[in-house]
């Protein structure tokens, strides 16, 4: 079995314990964050359920958000960037207008090889 990589540094559940105690002991999560080298935010997030809950909530809220409209708009930006692109350097650069052609014309008789093979 592998082992996960995570982005940010793990709460372990001993690490949580601790802060547990500490928290019960009465000690603000600025202090606790700062002796784990955590956020402020992270250890709310783990010593405060409610608050997990909430941020899981807006979480997927967000997510379901970029997951409609947000992508397929950024993605027909993306494309319009891209075209807007391809069509300024095809007119500026011999180059790369040869490369295009060259492609263009080996993808058509890349097809028409198949269609003739059918």
């Amino acid at each position: 079995m592998t082992k996960k990589h995570y982005r940010y540094r793990k709460v372990t559940p001993e690490m949580k314990e601790e802060m547990k105690e500490m928290k019960k002991g009465g000690m603000s999560y600025k202090n606790i964050s700062k002796i784990f080298g955590l956020s402020k935010n992270v250890s709310i997030y783990h010593l405060n359920p409610e608050q997990r809950k909430k941020s899981i909530k807006r979480a997927l809220k967000s997510y379901s958000k970029l997951s409609k409209g947000f992508s397929k708009e950024k993605e027909k930006k993306r494309q319009e960037y891209k075209n807007d692109y391809i069509k300024d350097r095809y007119h500026h650069d011999e180059e790369f207008r040869e490369r295009m052609i060259t492609t263009s014309h080996l993808s058509y008789i890349k097809k028409r090889n198949r269609e003739l093979e059918k």
